[in-house]
Order: C-alpha cells, then sequence, then structure tokens
C-alpha cells in the first residue's frame, strides 16, 4: 500500500479503537505539527500571556541524550524504542494534568502516533495508548521554509508526510484542526501574527 491508503488505515483503527472505548474528553489544545514549523516558539509566546502551557516531550528526550553524547543517528536507530520512549513520557505528564482545563500542549498522543507512523513502526500496539484522550483543537502549524531544529532527523518528503499525517490523526481523536500557516516577513512580525491567528482560534473553540 501506498502512504495515504497506510494513514487511512491506521485512521481507521483510531477510529474504530474510539468507538470501541472512547477516549476521555479534554479542554486540551494542542500545537501540531512537522519539525520546523515554529511551535516552540509560538507555545513560548501563549505562556508569556498567561496561557497554561506545557512543553514538548519528545524535544527533551531527545535534547538529552544529545546533551550526553548521543547522535540523532544513535538515538533514531531504533525508532520502535523512541517512539515508546516518548509515548511513556507523554502518558505521565498527561496524567498529571485536569482535563476540564484549558491547556495547550506542545505535541501530544497525536503526534507520537502521527511520527512512528512516518518512521515505519508497526504502530498496532500504539494505537490503544494513542487514543485515551480526546482534544478540544489542534492547532496545525506550516512548516516555515529554511528553518533549522537541532532536533530534526526527518528528510523534506518525510516532513510534508509528517503534517498531513498529523492533521489526519488529531481529526480522527475528535479535535478540530486549524491551520496556522507559515508567515513571510520579519520573524518578530511573524510570530505576532501568528500569535494572533493561535489565540484567535483558541477563543473560538471554547
Amino acid at each position: 500500500m501506498g502512504f495515504q491508503e497506510r494513514l487511512s488505515a491506521l485512521v481507521n483503527a483510531v477510529e474504530a479503537q474510539l468507538a470501541a472505548r472512547p477516549g476521555v474528553q479534554t479542554d486540551w489544545a494542542v500545537l501540531t505539527g512537522p519539525p520546523g514549523s515554529g511551535k516552540s516558539t509560538l507555545l513560548e509566546a501563549l505562556g508569556a500571556l498567561g496561557h497554561r502551557v506545557q512543553t514538548e516531550a519528545a524535544r527533551a528526550i531527545i535534547e538529552q541524550a544529545l546533551a550526553c553524547g548521543q547522535s540523532l543517528e544513535d538515538l533514531t536507530r531504533d525508532t520502535r524504542s523512541l517512539a515508546m520512549t516518548i509515548l511513556e513520557r507523554n502518558e505521565l505528564g498527561l496524567a498529571q494534568l485536569p482535563t476540564r482545563e484549558h491547556i495547550v500542549l506542545d505535541r501530544s498522543l497525536g503526534d507520537v502516533l502521527a511520527f512512528a507512523f512516518v518512521d515505519g513502526v508497526d504502530c498496532q500496539a500504539l494505537v490503544a495508548p494513542c487514543s485515551r484522550f480526546r482534544f478540544r483543537i489542534a492547532l496545525l502549524c506550516e512548516s516555515i521554509p529554511d528553518a533549522r531544529d537541532a532536533t530534526t532527523y526527518h528528510s523534506p518528503p518525510e516532513i510534508a508526510r509528517l503534517a498531513v499525517a498529523c492533521e489526519r490523526v488529531y481529526r480522527a481523536l475528535g479535535a478540530e484542526v486549524v491551520r496556522i500557516p507559515a508567515i513571510a516577513g520579519g520573524r518578530q512580525a511573524a510570530v505576532a501574527e501568528r500569535l494572533a491567528l493561535a489565540r484567535d482560534a483558541l477563543i473560538k473553540s471554547g
């Protein structure tokens, strides 16, 4: 099967899981999207305006490994193990959050599933745990041209596939998906415009 067919099969598996065992509905919002999409900058800006935010588990794991002398090549040699480690860290973090509070997450369980899928991991064992929670809204940050991220290990075609996978997985998890486009121009003005779009989407979503 090709990419779209395999992704449709994954989405169908998520929907079947939720039909059999509905996930916990939350008031959480998720910043999602491919690497180099400016999520972390947007999260920081939202936090500065008083939104409760939670930083990305996967980034913390990768940065810690790099600081300990591992290379990205070593870290991503076993993508299944990496996916399970990221899943476990996400589960620990989410278990401490009140489900009825408005919190903005930098990536979450849908990203674990989307990244594992694009990385070629057999996702069968990931579907149930990644479907445990349902999200109010997912802000899909589009890739910023020429953006560099020291934790990125994906090629440009993989980054494009990640954008598609993140969107479809979060829709399957019941989230309204709102695109936050890349903005041309100076960095400060671009961040301000994206921040305004994100805040407007969060307010409209309730």
